[in-house]
């Protein structure tokens, strides 16, 4: 039986930022959900049941994603249910929910224009 280790890697691509460990004001506030092509697929790896994964795909988040000296908190609003991560750059930690955790480190990557 082969065995895969599953690790997730939060890319924020920005244009600049004023501090490498700090994101720019314009990646902080309220995100709403738009679409979630392949996220039944990435919950399937990491082992989310498919009844689970069912759910989770009728499900439309809100994020508020904020800064302070604690890190990156990224607060996700599923109705009744809410997920918490709060986490540093380039920083590994265990990102947590559906029952589920996932080695994650979160990097911030500058690119070329819009």
């Amino acid at each position: 039986m082969r065995s895969a280790t599953i690790s997730s890697i939060v890319l924020l691509s920005v244009v600049a930022a004023s501090r490498a460990d700090q994101l720019p004001s314009f990646m902080l506030g309220q995100y709403n959900y738009v679409d979630g092509e392949n996220h039944s697929n990435f919950l399937k790896a990491i082992g989310v049941s498919g009844f689970l994964r069912s759910l989770v795909g009728t499900l439309t988040p809100t994020q508020y994603i904020s800064e302070d000296d604690n890190g990156i908190k990224i607060y996700t609003s599923l109705g009744l249910k809410s997920l918490e991560s709060v986490f540093k750059l380039d920083t590994p930690y265990m990102e947590s929910g559906l029952g589920k955790s996932v080695p994650t480190t979160a990097v911030l990557v500058a690119v070329d224009g819009p």
